[in-house]
Protein backbone atom coordinates (compact mmCIF):
# COMPACT_ATOMS: atom_id res chain seq x y z
CA UNK A 1 0.00 0.00 0.00
CA UNK A 2 1.60 3.26 -1.18
CA UNK A 3 0.56 6.88 -0.84
CA UNK A 4 1.21 9.55 -3.47
CA UNK A 5 1.41 13.32 -3.15
CA UNK A 6 1.71 15.21 -6.43
CA UNK A 7 3.30 17.68 -6.52
CA UNK A 8 5.30 17.96 -3.31
CA UNK A 9 8.84 19.26 -3.70
CA UNK A 10 10.87 17.25 -1.21
CA UNK A 11 13.90 17.85 -3.44
CA UNK A 12 13.83 21.64 -2.97
CA UNK A 13 17.10 22.84 -1.36
CA UNK A 14 15.32 24.77 1.41
CA UNK A 15 13.37 21.65 2.35
CA UNK A 16 16.35 19.31 2.10
CA UNK A 17 18.48 21.47 4.38
CA UNK A 18 15.82 21.94 7.04
CA UNK A 19 16.55 19.10 9.44
CA UNK A 20 18.90 18.29 12.31
CA UNK A 21 20.82 15.05 11.91
CA UNK A 22 22.24 15.36 15.42
CA UNK A 23 18.73 15.47 16.91
CA UNK A 24 17.65 12.49 14.83
CA UNK A 25 20.60 10.54 16.25
CA UNK A 26 19.67 11.30 19.86
CA UNK A 27 21.62 14.47 20.66
CA UNK A 28 19.64 17.14 22.51
CA UNK A 29 22.38 19.75 22.30
CA UNK A 30 21.91 23.28 23.55
CA UNK A 31 18.70 24.90 24.61
CA UNK A 32 18.41 26.47 21.17
CA UNK A 33 17.36 24.25 18.23
CA UNK A 34 19.71 23.43 15.40
CA UNK A 35 20.70 26.32 13.13
CA UNK A 36 19.80 24.15 10.12
CA UNK A 37 16.10 24.24 10.97
CA UNK A 38 14.04 26.85 9.18
CA UNK A 39 12.11 29.54 11.04
CA UNK A 40 8.71 28.23 12.12
CA UNK A 41 9.90 24.63 12.43
CA UNK A 42 11.77 25.11 15.73
CA UNK A 43 9.16 26.08 18.35
CA UNK A 44 5.38 25.58 18.41
CA UNK A 45 2.74 28.14 19.34
CA UNK A 46 2.92 27.13 23.02
CA UNK A 47 6.65 27.77 23.17
CA UNK A 48 7.66 24.12 23.31
CA UNK A 49 10.73 23.09 21.38
CA UNK A 50 9.91 20.86 18.41
CA UNK A 51 12.03 17.74 18.54
CA UNK A 52 13.30 16.89 16.05
CA UNK A 53 13.13 20.29 14.42
CA UNK A 54 13.02 21.13 10.74
CA UNK A 55 10.58 21.15 7.86
CA UNK A 56 11.20 17.52 6.97
CA UNK A 57 10.25 16.07 10.35
CA UNK A 58 7.39 18.52 10.91
CA UNK A 59 5.67 17.97 7.57
CA UNK A 60 5.22 14.24 8.14
CA UNK A 61 2.48 12.57 6.11
CA UNK A 62 -0.17 11.63 8.68
CA UNK A 63 -3.17 10.39 6.73
CA UNK A 64 -4.41 6.99 7.89
CA UNK A 65 -6.20 4.26 5.96
CA UNK A 66 -8.37 1.36 7.05
CA UNK A 67 -9.16 -1.50 4.67
CA UNK A 68 -12.03 -3.95 5.14
CA UNK A 69 -13.37 -6.82 3.07
CA UNK A 70 -16.35 -5.55 1.10
CA UNK A 71 -18.50 -8.63 1.78
CA UNK A 72 -17.61 -9.76 5.29
CA UNK A 73 -16.51 -6.44 6.75
CA UNK A 74 -13.40 -8.13 8.11
CA UNK A 75 -10.54 -5.76 8.89
CA UNK A 76 -7.51 -6.28 6.65
CA UNK A 77 -4.24 -6.02 8.58
CA UNK A 78 -1.83 -3.32 7.46
CA UNK A 79 1.66 -3.76 8.89
CA UNK A 80 4.44 -1.19 8.87
CA UNK A 81 7.31 -3.57 9.63
CA UNK A 82 9.70 -3.58 6.69
CA UNK A 83 8.56 -0.46 4.83
CA UNK A 84 11.73 1.52 5.69
CA UNK A 85 15.36 0.84 4.88
CA UNK A 86 17.11 -0.84 7.81
CA UNK A 87 20.19 1.31 7.13
CA UNK A 88 18.05 4.40 7.85
CA UNK A 89 16.58 2.97 11.03
CA UNK A 90 20.00 2.13 12.41
CA UNK A 91 21.03 5.79 12.21
CA UNK A 92 18.10 7.19 14.19
CA UNK A 93 17.92 7.16 17.99
CA UNK A 94 15.81 8.81 20.65
CA UNK A 95 17.63 10.99 23.21
CA UNK A 96 18.49 9.61 26.61
CA UNK A 97 15.54 9.91 28.98
CA UNK A 98 12.97 10.05 26.19
CA UNK A 99 10.17 11.00 26.63
CA UNK A 100 9.77 11.61 30.39
CA UNK A 101 13.07 13.10 31.45
CA UNK A 102 13.04 16.10 29.15
CA UNK A 103 10.49 18.88 29.63
CA UNK A 104 9.32 21.73 27.44
CA UNK A 105 9.66 19.51 24.36
CA UNK A 106 7.06 18.70 21.74
CA UNK A 107 7.67 15.12 20.59
CA UNK A 108 6.67 13.50 17.33
CA UNK A 109 4.12 11.19 18.98
CA UNK A 110 2.37 14.27 20.39
CA UNK A 111 2.20 16.03 17.02
CA UNK A 112 1.48 12.95 14.90
CA UNK A 113 -0.22 10.46 17.27
CA UNK A 114 -1.84 8.46 14.45
CA UNK A 115 1.42 7.48 12.74
CA UNK A 116 4.19 7.76 15.38
CA UNK A 117 3.99 5.34 18.35
CA UNK A 118 5.18 6.82 21.63
CA UNK A 119 7.70 4.05 22.32
CA UNK A 120 9.28 4.31 18.87
CA UNK A 121 9.67 8.07 18.45
CA UNK A 122 12.23 8.88 15.74
CA UNK A 123 12.74 5.16 15.17
CA UNK A 124 9.27 4.80 13.66
CA UNK A 125 9.43 3.40 10.17
CA UNK A 126 6.89 5.94 8.90
CA UNK A 127 9.33 8.73 9.78
CA UNK A 128 12.30 6.97 8.16
CA UNK A 129 10.29 6.54 4.96
CA UNK A 130 9.31 10.20 4.92
CA UNK A 131 12.82 11.49 5.64
CA UNK A 132 14.20 9.82 2.51
CA UNK A 133 13.34 12.61 0.04
CA UNK A 134 11.81 11.89 -3.33
CA UNK A 135 13.85 12.85 -6.39
CA UNK A 136 10.83 14.13 -8.34
CA UNK A 137 7.81 16.31 -7.46
CA UNK A 138 5.69 13.15 -7.45
CA UNK A 139 6.19 11.68 -3.99
CA UNK A 140 5.32 7.98 -3.81
CA UNK A 141 6.21 6.15 -0.62
CA UNK A 142 5.17 2.91 1.08
CA UNK A 143 2.48 3.32 3.73
CA UNK A 144 2.05 -0.27 4.87
CA UNK A 145 2.15 -3.89 3.78
CA UNK A 146 -1.10 -5.78 3.31
CA UNK A 147 -0.14 -9.02 5.02
CA UNK A 148 -2.98 -11.22 3.75
CA UNK A 149 -2.93 -9.96 0.18
CA UNK A 150 -5.96 -9.63 -2.08
CA UNK A 151 -7.96 -12.22 -4.01
CA UNK A 152 -9.07 -11.94 -7.61
CA UNK A 153 -12.51 -10.33 -7.74
CA UNK A 154 -12.38 -9.26 -4.09
CA UNK A 155 -14.00 -5.96 -3.17
CA UNK A 156 -12.65 -3.83 -0.37
CA UNK A 157 -13.89 -0.81 1.53
CA UNK A 158 -11.34 1.92 2.27
CA UNK A 159 -11.79 4.42 5.07
CA UNK A 160 -9.53 7.47 4.81
CA UNK A 161 -8.76 9.78 7.70
CA UNK A 162 -7.35 12.80 5.83
CA UNK A 163 -5.06 14.84 8.08
CA UNK A 164 -2.34 15.91 5.64
CA UNK A 165 -3.36 19.24 3.99
CA UNK A 166 -2.78 19.63 0.27
CA UNK A 167 -5.28 22.31 -0.76
CA UNK A 168 -2.89 25.14 0.17
CA UNK A 169 -0.17 23.75 -2.12
CA UNK A 170 -2.55 22.78 -4.94
CA UNK A 171 -1.57 19.11 -4.79
CA UNK A 172 -3.47 15.85 -4.89
CA UNK A 173 -3.23 12.66 -2.86
CA UNK A 174 -3.58 9.09 -4.10
CA UNK A 175 -3.67 5.67 -2.50
CA UNK A 176 -2.08 2.85 -4.52
CA UNK A 177 -2.50 -0.88 -4.03
CA UNK A 178 0.35 -2.60 -5.81
CA UNK A 179 2.56 -5.67 -5.71
CA UNK A 180 6.23 -5.15 -5.00
CA UNK A 181 9.31 -7.34 -5.06
CA UNK A 182 13.00 -7.07 -4.16
CA UNK A 183 13.58 -4.66 -7.06
CA UNK A 184 10.40 -2.62 -6.71
CA UNK A 185 7.02 -2.82 -8.44
CA UNK A 186 5.61 -5.34 -10.87
CA UNK A 187 6.15 -3.19 -13.97
CA UNK A 188 8.93 -4.58 -16.19
CA UNK A 189 9.49 -1.26 -18.00
CA UNK A 190 12.40 -0.25 -15.77
CA UNK A 191 13.91 -3.74 -16.06
CA UNK A 192 13.76 -3.53 -19.84
CA UNK A 193 15.42 -0.14 -19.75
CA UNK A 194 18.27 -1.53 -17.63
CA UNK A 195 18.73 -4.48 -19.99
CA UNK A 196 18.79 -2.19 -23.03
CA UNK A 197 21.22 0.22 -21.38
CA UNK A 198 23.48 -2.66 -20.33
CA UNK A 199 23.49 -4.09 -23.86
CA UNK A 200 24.41 -0.71 -25.33
CA UNK A 201 27.28 -0.39 -22.85
CA UNK A 202 28.58 -3.85 -23.79
CA UNK A 203 28.42 -3.03 -27.50
CA UNK A 204 30.24 0.25 -26.94
CA UNK A 205 32.92 -1.55 -24.91
CA UNK A 206 33.41 -4.17 -27.64
CA UNK A 207 33.65 -1.44 -30.28
CA UNK A 208 36.31 0.40 -28.28
CA UNK A 209 38.21 -2.87 -27.79
CA UNK A 210 38.10 -3.62 -31.53
CA UNK A 211 39.37 -0.14 -32.37
CA UNK A 212 42.16 -0.56 -29.87
CA UNK A 213 43.21 -3.95 -31.26
CA UNK A 214 43.00 -3.21 -34.99
CA UNK A 215 43.48 0.54 -35.15
CA UNK A 216 45.75 1.16 -32.23
CA UNK A 217 48.23 4.04 -32.48
CA UNK A 218 51.42 4.81 -30.71
CA UNK A 219 51.65 7.87 -28.53
CA UNK A 220 52.14 10.91 -30.78
CA UNK A 221 51.14 9.09 -33.96
CA UNK A 222 48.75 10.95 -36.24
CA UNK A 223 45.24 9.72 -36.92
CA UNK A 224 45.10 7.27 -39.82
CA UNK A 225 42.84 4.79 -41.54
CA UNK A 226 42.99 1.28 -40.16
CA UNK A 227 42.53 -0.55 -43.45
CA UNK A 228 43.14 0.60 -47.03
CA UNK A 229 41.85 -1.07 -50.19
CA UNK A 230 44.47 -1.98 -52.85
CA UNK A 231 43.79 -1.83 -56.60
CA UNK A 232 43.43 -5.63 -56.60
CA UNK A 233 40.49 -5.32 -54.30
CA UNK A 234 42.26 -6.84 -51.30
CA UNK A 235 42.40 -4.93 -48.09
CA UNK A 236 45.75 -4.14 -46.57
CA UNK A 237 46.90 -2.19 -43.56
CA UNK A 238 47.82 1.42 -44.22
CA UNK A 239 51.05 2.15 -42.43
CA UNK A 240 52.21 5.64 -41.56
CA UNK A 241 55.80 6.50 -40.77
CA UNK A 242 55.78 8.48 -37.53
CA UNK A 243 58.93 10.33 -38.72
CA UNK A 244 56.95 11.90 -41.57
CA UNK A 245 54.25 13.26 -39.29
CA UNK A 246 54.26 16.99 -38.77
CA UNK A 247 52.38 18.70 -35.98
CA UNK A 248 51.02 22.19 -36.35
Amino acid sequence: VDFVIDPFFQNHPSYLESFSFSELTGSVGDVQPSKHCKLGSEVNASGFRLFPCGLQANSLFNDTFTLRDGKTGELLHLGTDGIAWQSDLRRFENPQGYPHRLHDFSWLFQRFPTVIPKLEGVRAEALAVWLRPAATPRVQKPYAILADGLRAGQTIDIHIDANFPVSTIDAKKLLLLTTSGPLGGVSDLFGRFLLAAGSICWLAALLVLAIRLFCGRQLGEARRRCVAVSPSGKSQEQAVDPAQVRFS
